[in-house]
Formats: C-alpha cells, structure tokens, sequence
C-alpha cells in the first residue's frame, strides 16, 4: 500500500513543486506541495494505444504509443500500463511534449511514467502522443499491453485520475511449430501460439494432423488446460467405467465430472475415444466458462437466428451455442454452425485460442 501510496502522488508532489516555484514564485515547502493538488471538473478525454507491428518475431523490439484524444489544458500526466513481463521486457519510454519526465517506476510487469510541462503556459489540449514505450518481446506467444489509467493535472494544479482502460494484443512469432498446416494458414496463428503456452500438442514432434478428428478426450484435456482448471485430486473420484485410472486423460475427466462439465450418457459412460460432435464440445466450453466465473450474462437466443441449421440443433446445446455465438467465440460456416458435425483437431484448436484470447483480455481489464 505504501508503494501504491508513493506512487499516486509522485507526480502530484513533482507538478506541485513546479508549479509552486515556476507560476507563483512561492517558498518549497512539501506540505504546500501537496495540498496545492486539487480535484478537476469531470472532463474526460480518451485514450488508445497504438502499434504498428501486432505479429513481431520473438527478439524484435516493438514500440507503443500511448495517445490521448480531447485532452482539456493537461499540465502534467501520469501514466498507468501493465504488460506481460514473461513475454516482454521494458526498454524505456520516451515524450515528445515540452517539459520534462520523472524516472519510469517499473515492477512486476506495471509502469507508472509521469510528465509535466514547465513554465507558466496552458496545459495540452485536443488530441496529443503522450508517450513512446518499447519494449524487447522475449518469448513467443500472444501477449497484451494494457493501459489502465491516467491521472491528469492541469495548470491551476486541479487533478482528476481517469480509469483509461484500453489494450494493445500482440502475436510474438516463434519459429512455427509443425510442418503439416498447409491449407490451414487461418488457424496457424491460433496452432502457434496454443503451442508455446504448452495448451496444445502435436501428434508427433512436428505434426499437427489438423484435419484429424479430435477425441471427446482430448478436447476436454484441451479445454481444461486452456482455462487452466485444478481441483485437488484427493477431492476426486473416477465416475466413469469406462476411463481407466491410468488414462492420459482421467485426471481431467475426474476433475470436469467433479465441477459439472461431463456428465456421461445414458450408461453412465464417457466414451473417451469417441469423436466429439461441435454442439457437444461448445457444450463443455461453456459449462466450463461458468465454472471458472468468466461468463457474466445469459444467452441471447436470437442470435441463433443467422444460422440457417439452426433447427438441427440440439435443445441441450442450444443456449451454449448463443451464448458462444455472442461472445464472437464460435465461428460458423456459410451461415451454418453445423452442429452435429464431428469437430477435427483444428477446430478444437481455433475455439480453443478464441477462449484463450477471451480470458487473457478480461485478466487484463481488471
């Protein structure tokens, strides 16, 4: 709490003082510095970050630029990012605007970077580049910058913090994977990246077999890695006869029979070697989704209206498949969701990313 404390009101001390000595001609004195800050009128500007390159290889440097838009008379600024230091590593930042920077405060992935003008002149207005931030991207993989707030002091040192959520994604480009993806060029980026976070495996050193069919097995092992799910195993209990306790698979089965994603058919059984229909695998996605809390609305059935085979689709499956649909998760073909068609390994893998992307953005906003 300290350093959060510390670092709020670095920049509001700095402007203060400047302000103090340059505009009034005043005596320092760290107590007036402070005080000197008060609470701006609700003006809001708003803000994007900008890359030019979202797919660089993995050791290129990248550079983001933190831009405002309908700025009123913004004296100093101070700057809020988080960013994934796994995949990145910061270089420096660097503002064009007149004045001078405080030293970046960099930690664990968050940067806190401050700016003030000098002098007695009128703060920045309109739209204005407020800072330039590289970074080395280390490791390849899908990785995001986010932006999550500003605080703004204008020349009468009234301050106003805006929570400026927005965020930049990028694609770090290893070297590819598997061999076999030609033909399959709209899911490589999705294989890659899938891939380097250890979610997917080929089915040898460098195939993928992306048009294989994928087992009810091995989406649900692929569904539980994605989202990253662990129940204890001594709270466990093997449901099904017919997954054996040494199974590749049964640790994941056990744990989504635990939290409510399989249920078994009419025997009891999970017929672990069968291929999985894509209404049954949107099915698991979503129940799983809720079992992790990252679904916070209900389904607009409506949606479903862009399907025409919408009515093959199983009453079971139907919200799951809205849902899904609404999200932008779920991608049909020429107006069909084909629903009772058997899912191959490459499909799997595309939702699989879309869900990966999903959770990565919420993580980030909050």
């Amino acid at each position: 709490m300290l350093t959060l404390r510390l670092r709020v009101s670095r920049l509001m001390v700095l402007v203060a003082a400047v302000s103090c000595i340059v505009l009034v001609g005043c005596t320092s004195q760290a107590s007036a510095s402070t005080s000197a800050v008060v609470e701006q009128k609700n003006t809001t500007a708003n803000y994007r970050l900008i890359m030019t390159d979202h797919k660089p290889k993995k050791g290129e440097i990248i550079e983001v630029v933190v831009q405002s838009e309908g700025l009123v008379d913004a004296y100093a600024f101070e700057v809020s990012l988080k960013y994934d230091a796994n995949k990145l590593k910061w270089l420096d930042a660097k503002s064009e605007v007149p004045g001078f920077s405080v030293k970046p405060i960099v930690e664990d992935g968050q940067a806190t970077l401050a700016h003030t003008l000098i002098g007695k002149v009128a703060g920045l207005s309109g739209n204005r580049e407020l800072f330039k931030v590289r970074f080395e991207t280390i490791q390849s993989g899908q990785a995001a910058i986010v932006l999550q707030g500003v605080r703004i002091v204008d020349s009468k040192l009234a301050s106003k913090t805006e929570q400026a959520l927005a965020s930049a994604l990028l694609m770090i480009e290893g070297f590819a994977p598997f061999k076999d993806l030609a033909g399959y060029e709209w899911a490589e980026e999705a294989i890659t990246a899938l891939a380097s976070e250890g979610i997917i495996k080929g089915t040898t050193k460098d195939t993928f077999s992306p048009g294989k069919l994928i087992t009810r097995a091995d989406f649900l092992l692929l569904l539980m890695r994605t989202l990253e799910l662990e129940v204890p195993e001594t709270s466990l209990e093997h449901r099904f006869a017919d997954v054996e306790a040494d199974a590749y698979y049964a640790y994941s089965v056990a744990m989504a029979a635990h939290l409510g994603i399989v249920r078994g058919d009419h025997r009891g059984l999970f017929q672990p070697a069968a291929p999985i229909t894509r209404q049954d695998m949107m099915v698991m996605t979503v129940r799983a989704l809720q079992g992790a809390d990252r679904l916070s609305s209900e389904a607009d059935m409506s949606v479903l209206q862009k399907y025409d085979d919408r009515a093959v689709i199983a009453d079971y499956a139907r919200e799951s498949i809205a849902v899904l649909t609404e999200l932008a998760l779920v991608e049909g073909y020429s107006n069909n969701i084909q629903p009772k068609l058997n899912a191959n390994r490459v499909q799997a893998a595309k939702m699989m990313y879309n869900i990966f992307s999903y959770i990565r953005e919420q993580m980030n906003l909050h």
